[in-house]
């Protein structure tokens, strides 16, 4: 299944016994992406800026930085999958990223739910990310970035109906 940052959060399997939820933060990787390669721009630039353009080597300091960002941005952004297990009545959260990979386990009486939080941006527009809810009132974000990309309402309802036949 192709995930794509224009719907981060997808589910991948949906039966009686199993439900499994993907992000493959494109958002992230894309961001990482564009700052690396805008990075390199500008260091390839630096030698044809023209009289009056400004200090090339302040250029190339600014491409080096940008690089930097993308890197760090590239190693801390992360894949999420989200299995709902009835068989071992658990949540297992594993965030994979470039420096390994981490697993959270919760039980399924204790998942409240996976909810779209919503604000509006310093720009005046609404963003979001998906928030797992525990019954403790703990909450989890999916996500350290909100985006305006969430266009799924179903996912919160498929996860509730999913939770309520476990509980029936």
């Amino acid at each position: 299944l192709y995930l794509y940052p224009g719907n981060p959060m997808q589910i991948t399997e949906n039966s009686p016994d199993l439900l499994v939820l993907e992000d493959a933060g494109g958002m992230g990787w894309l961001f990482a992406g564009g700052s690396i390669l805008a990075g390199i721009g500008m260091m390839v630039a630096t030698p044809f800026l023209g009289e009056g353009e400004g200090n090339p080597i302040f250029f190339s300091i600014g491409g080096v930085f940008v690089i930097g960002i993308g890197i760090v941005f590239g190693l801390s952004n992360a894949r999420i999958h989200l299995v709902f297990d009835r068989t071992d009545d658990e949540l297992r959260m594993v965030q994979k990223r470039l420096r390994g990979s981490r697993t959270r386990r919760f039980p399924l009486d204790e998942v409240d739910g996976l909810q779209i939080e919503r604000r509006d941006s310093t720009e005046g527009r609404e963003v979001s990310r998906f928030v797992l809810h525990l019954t403790d009132g703990t909450k989890i974000p999916m996500s350290s970035v909100s985006t305006s990309s969430h266009k799924d309402p179903g996912i919160p309802e498929t996860i509730s109906t999913w939770l309520d036949r476990t509980a029936g």
